[in-house]
């Protein structure tokens, strides 16, 4: 039994490695992803006043900073008893709006599409691998100079967002109460001018490429699966009685039914924490290293509903709202997201009229409770991301953090059932082991973000394999 080791995986954010073992016909029999990196960001939060989550949880990732700070606010705002006004709200939606707009661009252009296509003989398309380009040579051009393009959308994203933000990334007007920052009418037709700019880029641009894509490369759309379970949060409030953009729930069996939070826990018998972490619920989560642990191999834990394998991200979001009716494989994945840019999108132009002019609707918080607890659920483009804390005498006593690349990239779980992406990888067949492209395909089609799942690398910890793949 040969194995391939792909290690670090690039052009996904953070420190990952996958090994997979493949038989004589180069099918994967097994698959092993692994975090190889600790941050500790959920114990450096200890002992700090609550209100410093909302910017410290940002720096766990410059990619999706935004979600970390609205689950972060979410959370404190629950603990505080604080609803917060219709322009927060909104002024909220739309700093997260921009955020999944410009991320789903960045995933598509800038990190997975150089799986596909041949570049100039110059980074950042070199070096890369060797077959399997589908596209012609004009084909390939357009889409060198989408990807350029792709990197202006991308700035003009983050200016739009940085208007009601303070800035991009790690915003500064997100404080528990609401948005500091006040709408008024320069700055509207501004982010309304950023807005239509990126609108034009997503219908006529960002998905007919993925569309032209998912035709030349068909086989990938029955490639990939992984677990068949899809789980949302859901994000982006409609109004104060709980009603989303998208909604929260969850896929099992073909059906959609609601999702009970209260079913989450984290095992980590394959993860490098001590045993008596497992099995908790995050509001009851300690993270406590085990740098020697037997049988260990990944710095995530493995997060599960039930005790079931969940795969989040833009697809379990537009599935759950009935809004996606394809199937579950690397190219619907990257339909999924490219259609959902353009519901937030379009989203964002009809809320930029629900905004009130000069009022922030900031309700002041004269003083904390003492004591108290709080939970806050979002979606990053990766999936749902979920903080829980508790504080007493006015500092944190516990913080915990499951982020979608933790469900998605986990590994086995305390009963040895593999996580989403060992799952997606295992039965697939590999062309050419010395050049193993299907295996990043369906890597990068989940977006893992390694900074935000591991929350000290051992470089003596890489496990000896027959064939060993390093990709820059």
């Amino acid at each position: 039994m040969a194995k391939i080791t792909l290690d670090p995986i690039t052009r996904i954010e953070g420190h990952m490695k996958v090994e997979v073992e493949i038989d004589g016909l180069n099918t994967v029999t097994a698959a092993h992803a692994s975090g190889t990196m600790f941050r500790g960001f959920e114990n450096i939060l200890i002992g700090r006043d609550p209100r410093d989550a909302v910017h410290i949880t940002q720096r766990i990732c410059g990619v999706c900073p935004v979600p970390h700070a609205t689950a972060a606010v979410e959370a404190l705002e629950q603990a505080f008893g604080i609803i917060i006004s219709n322009n927060a709200r909104v002024l909220r939606n739309l700093v997260q709006g921009t955020d999944f707009v410009s991320d789903h661009i960045l995933h598509f252009y800038h990190l997975a599409l150089l799986d596909y296509i041949k570049g100039p003989a110059i980074p950042p398309f070199t070096p890369t691998h060797a077959g399997d380009y589908r596209f012609s040579a004009s084909e390939n051009q357009l889409y060198v100079d989408h990807y350029v393009k792709a990197l202006e959308m991308r700035r003009i994203a983050h200016e739009a967002g940085s208007l009601f933000a303070g800035k991009v990334p790690h915003v500064m007007s997100y404080i528990p109460g609401g948005v500091t920052q006040a709408p008024s009418s320069t700055n509207v037709a501004a982010f309304r001018s950023y807005l239509d700019t990126l609108i034009a880029f997503i219908d006529t641009t960002y998905i007919p490429d993925v569309e032209k894509l998912a035709a030349t490369y068909s086989d990938y759309l029955n490639i990939g699966r992984g677990p068949g379970n899809l789980l949302s949060y859901g994000a982006l409030p409609l109004d104060a009685a709980g009603n989303r953009l998208f909604r929260r729930g969850k896929y099992r069996s073909g059906s959609i039914t609601s999702l009970d939070t209260a079913q989450i826990g984290e095992q980590v018998k394959y993860s490098w924490y001590s045993a008596s972490d497992t099995g908790k619920h995050p509001a009851q989560g300690t993270t406590t290293p085990s740098t020697s642990k037997a049988g260990a191999y990944s710095w995530l834990k493995a997060p599960r509903l039930a005790g079931e394998v969940y795969e989040l991200g833009a697809l379990a979001r537009m599935t759950i709202n009935n809004e996606y009716v394809g199937g579950i494989s690397v190219m619907d994945r990257h339909r999924a997201r490219a259609l959902e840019a353009r519901k937030v999108a379009y989203a964002m132009r009809e809320w930029l009229y629900d905004l009130a002019f000069d009022n922030s609707g900031y309700k002041h918080v004269s003083q904390m409770p003492a004591s108290g607890r709080g939970e806050g659920y979002t979606e990053a483009t990766r999936g749902g991301l979920g903080h829980w804390f508790e504080y007493a005498g006015g500092k944190l006593t516990r913080y915990q953090i499951i982020t979608p690349t933790c469900w998605n990239s986990s590994p086995r779980d305390d009963q040895g059932v593999p996580g989403a992406i060992e799952q997606a990888l295992t039965g697939v067949r590999v062309a050419n082991p010395a050049e193993p492209v299907e295996l990043f395909r369906i890597i990068r089609s989940f977006d893992p973000c390694m900074g935000c799942a591991v929350h000290v690398t051992d470089a003596d910890r890489r496990t000896v394999s027959e064939i060993v793949m390093r990709q820059r």
